[in-house]
């Protein structure tokens, strides 16, 4: 089921998606790729208090208007299988920075 269109930013207000999901793009960046722009930051979907969860990967939404945002999924996945690894749940990603690759698109 796809949400309403938004035609507005409503600060202070909860966010969707296009599926009518909480967006989950924390302290995040934005990035403007051949008429797209890209939203991504850390899931915080599994985060709860005393969870001991940070975040649950890097999630990434696309959008050609700012206001609509289809969520385009995990694009990095967290590494709960090794508590060594600066993606593991119990760590803080913080404003993961993400590059575009003009030569093979990615």
């Amino acid at each position: 089921m796809s949400a309403a269109p938004h035609s507005s930013i409503r600060p202070g207000q909860p966010w969707y998606d296009t599926s009518g999901n909480r967006i989950q793009a924390h302290d995040g960046s934005i990035t403007h790729i051949d008429g797209t722009f890209y939203w991504y930051g850390e899931n915080k979907e599994n985060t709860k208090p005393g969870s001991g969860i940070r975040h649950w990967g890097i999630r990434c939404y696309a959008s050609t208007d700012l206001y609509n945002w289809e969520d385009k999924g995990l694009i990095i996945p967290p590494r709960p299988d090794d508590p060594g690894s600066p993606l593991h749940p119990a760590k803080q990603v913080d404003r993961p920075h993400i590059i575009h690759n003009a030569a093979t698109k990615r």
